[in-house]
């Protein structure tokens, strides 16, 4: 069937014409013995990565006419967009994402942050977004697209490499992204953390650690790096859940389990419910985004479980109010104690750009609970929290707009970026 044909067959079946229920979608069919593929050239190898699943990763797909639809390794590319190539390119420029929106020419944003167009390349139009989505994520999960208008899932694209992909629309038509996910798994030295910290999260045995920031700050790299460190040097059992899932952890010291949210489980907080039966020691959570899933964290850290969480909060005092204030006023009492007691760490932290321009580097805000802190929580006067992590920085809490004037003064940052930066720029 011509590429039109199908795109207006695919329209015809949300709309439920001649096809029934427009959600009355034909199952996927798993393929399970991998494909030949032709020896990959050097180039093809440095971006080498390991597949999720062999549904994922095989070269070709068919529809439910038999008809070959798609091929992650290499797929199809218009006279106008090549996706292939724009995702080798990101990779070569060190871009974290690649942006293709409907009458408007791609463009990255950089290592430094920067957005920066392809002014080589021509606006791409709806026929080709639509030809190429539809050859890269395969029939089913297009269909679901044009029915909901949202869609967040990572895939492997053969020895391309491995991203997340999130596909939207907005006034000008459908607009993808797709962010790197790199091969290496993150080591506790690449993302610059204190020896004495990561030993006081991955050798905790129970406890509530929270790593936070806004987006792209570079939460899910740190809480891989420690995922990864624990895998290393521990005999643990964890369990991962996320939404997508990003980065792939081998088998090493450690037993993993990852779940992806609304494919493996239905919810983070029924997941973490059911891992009070399932003998883990490590939990992971993708994100704490709603009073269920808080309760759940909260209530497995309490348990004698070791939770890893992420929230969008900007410093430890933020972190604090979210959590708690997120409950009811009749438990706003109890949760502050159960926090007070299961709190271990907080990492808050923000990307920024460096004085050469060159790229990024990390900017911290580290809160370890002593018994001061621990009771300016259970009484809930966190605006007490900022002078005493200023008095308590001996024993490794730091403020972030401490830790910005640290990197001032090794030249790393300008001035401007303190400015503009810091939580109180007055003080600095």
């Amino acid at each position: 069937m011509p590429l039109k044909n199908k795109l207006i067959d695919l329209v015809d079946k949300i709309r439920g014409k001649n096809h029934g229920s427009p959600f009355d979608f034909p199952e996927k069919k798993e393929v399970n013995k991998p494909s030949s593929k032709p020896a990959a050239s050097s180039t093809d190898k440095v971006f080498q990565a390991i597949p999720t699943e062999k549904l994922e990763t095989d070269a070709t797909k068919k529809n439910t006419n038999g008809q070959t639809i798609i091929s992650n390794d290499e797929p199809p590319a218009t006279a106008t967009l090549n996706l292939v190539e724009l995702l080798k390119n990101q990779l070569l420029e060190n871009a974290s994402d690649l942006h293709i929106n409907t009458n408007l020419e791609p463009f990255y944003r950089n290592n430094r942050g920067h957005i920066q167009f392809l002014s080589d390349k021509p606006p791409v139009s709806d026929k080709d977004i639509r030809t190429v989505l539809l050859a890269s994520i395969g029939e089913n999960k297009f269909t679901n697209f044009l029915q909901t208008n949202e869609f967040d899932s990572a895939q492997q694209f053969g020895s391309v490499g491995r991203f997340r992909i999130n596909i939207s629309r907005d006034i000008n038509g459908i607009a993808a992204v797709f962010r790197k996910i790199p091969f290496e798994l993150p080591t506790i030295e690449s993302i610059d953390l204190p020896e004495k910290i990561v030993n006081l999260i991955c050798n905790a045995k129970s406890g509530l650690v929270l790593v936070t920031g806004q987006n792209e700050t570079g939460k899910t790299t740190t809480v891989t790096a420690l995922v990864n460190h624990i895998n290393e040097t521990r005999r643990a059992n964890i369990l991962m859940l996320e939404d997508p899932i990003e980065f792939i952890h081998p088998r090493k010291q450690s037993a993993i389990s990852q779940r992806e949210i609304g494919k493996h489980s239905n919810s983070y907080a029924e997941s973490m419910k059911h891992a009070l039966r399932q003998d883990v020691d490590v939990v992971v959570v993708g994100e704490m985004r709603d009073l269920e899933t808080i309760s759940a964290a909260v209530g497995l850290a309490e348990a004698g479980y070791l939770v890893l969480a992420t929230l969008h909060t900007r410093n430890a005092l933020e972190s604090v109010e979210r959590i708690t204030d997120v409950y009811p006023p009749e438990k706003s009492q109890l949760v502050r104690v159960q926090l007070s007691l299961m709190l271990r760490c907080v990492l808050s932290q923000k990307l920024l750009p460096t004085k050469d321009n060159n790229g990024r580097i990390i900017c911290r805000e580290i809160m370890i609970p002593n018994d001061g802190i621990r009771n300016i929580i259970r009484q809930g006067k966190t605006e007490m929290l900022y002078s005493a992590l200023e008095t308590s920085q001996s024993t490794g809490n730091i403020l972030f707009d401490t830790y910005l004037k640290a990197l001032l003064e090794q030249d790393l940052i300008t001035p401007e970026t303190v400015q503009l930066e810091a939580h109180h720029p007055d003080d600095l």
